[in-house]
């Protein structure tokens, strides 16, 4: 693998624009450094000097009743009661979560 020595600055601009659109809502920023750190936005990446990540706290969104840690991989599903990235609706459960015929 390559090491990457560039920067990871964007324009100000483009922080503009995003939260623009955005309003309200939670923003992301993927491979930050100290210099990306705005409010309203979650950095996440290596080179940050300062992290509030709670490992136990995080583990505990993927453990099953018993407390064990689901690990992933191999196609399993996730945990029984394991928040959805996507809210669930009627028609998706009804089709086996593909999407119906027309939908967009």
């Amino acid at each position: 693998m390559s090491s990457f020595t560039g920067s990871t600055k964007k324009p100000d601009d483009m922080y503009r624009i995003i939260e623009h659109f955005a309003l309200g809502k939670r923003r992301l920023e993927l491979f930050g450094e100290d210099h990306n750190i705005r409010p309203g936005w979650l950095t996440l990446g290596k080179d940050l000097s300062y992290s509030n990540f709670n490992k136990e706290a995080y583990n505990k969104n993927f453990a099953d009743s018993d407390g064990k840690v689901w690990q992933g991989g191999g196609g399993r599903n996730p945990p029984p009661g394991a928040p959805h990235l996507i809210v669930t609706t009627d028609s998706i459960c009804a089709n086996g979560g593909r999407p119906l015929h027309g939908a967009r």
